[in-house]
């Protein structure tokens, strides 16, 4: 199974970004960043924005 998700990552990360036109930019957001809203979607507030931070970052 982790041999699965590796090979997934790589084909997603090194493949598939490689021949869209333009060519994808990736953006990876530590814990703790702030919620910038212009890169992220979420079910917040505008108001809430400036207190919230990134707990747990990932792909749908």
């Amino acid at each position: 199974m982790a041999g699965e998700i590796i090979r997934k990552v790589i084909t997603l990360f090194w493949f598939r970004l490689e021949v869209q036109e333009p060519i994808a930019e990736y953006i990876w957001f530590d814990y703790n960043d702030n919620i910038n809203h212009s890169y992220m979607e979420g079910t917040w507030e505008d108001d809430e924005i400036e207190n919230i931070v990134v707990d747990i970052c990932y792909f749908p």
